[in-house]
């Protein structure tokens, strides 16, 4: 439809911009303290054709939701790397990175105009604590160089993610970081 219809393409992109913008209002409205636009999979596009199809929603989204006073976070999924450098207007204050970007490159290709949230390859989840762990120390160690640094995952759990495996990175991420920042 994309490439087939994009008149038709262009109006369902318009109406689903309308939906989000009405349900992340609404969930401000009701309590939300944050709201995340999660892309999974636009990555999967060329960024000729992300800026064409897909980024005129998304900044509309953002401009009209930019009078909520709340952190807005922009995710735009696997394997975005090469289109960060086209979000550089959004009217967001966060912008997520997969694990194949690191955080001096998004913060880099998005002009270190945005907070970065990221990275950590959710695969690693499946290694033994000390591999996560050392993960997390890398990414925390290049996140705080700098103001404006979010850690999180790069994508999505898998069903192989343990839960006691979360809580301890949760707990790891806490107090190395409270460590990392006092330094």
């Amino acid at each position: 439809m994309m490439y087939g219809e994009p008149e038709l393409w262009d109006k369902l992109m318009y109406k689903l911009g309308d939906m989000v913008i009405a349900y992340l209002r609404a969930h401000i409205k009701n309590g939300g303290k944050a709201f995340q636009l999660f892309d999974s999979w636009v990555g999967a596009l060329a960024r000729h054709d992300f800026e064409r199809y897909v980024l005129p929603t998304i900044t509309r989204i953002f401009a009209e939701l930019s009078d909520l006073d709340v952190p807005k976070i922009y995710f735009p999924g696997v394997s975005s790397g090469e289109l960060l450098p086209a979000l550089t207007e959004l009217k967001t204050d966060v912008i997520g990175l997969d694990w194949r970007v690191s955080i001096e490159e998004g913060r880099r290709r998005t002009g270190g105009s945005f907070a970065v949230q990221g990275n950590l390859d959710p695969y690693v989840l499946t290694a033994p604590m000390p591999v996560i762990k050392q993960h997390a120390k890398d990414i925390i160690d290049q996140g705080i160089q700098q103001p404006g640094f979010v850690f999180n995952l790069g994508h999505g759990l898998f069903p192989e993610a343990s839960l006691d495996k979360l809580r301890e990175l949760t707990e790891y991420v806490h107090e190395y970081s409270h460590q990392a920042i006092a330094r």
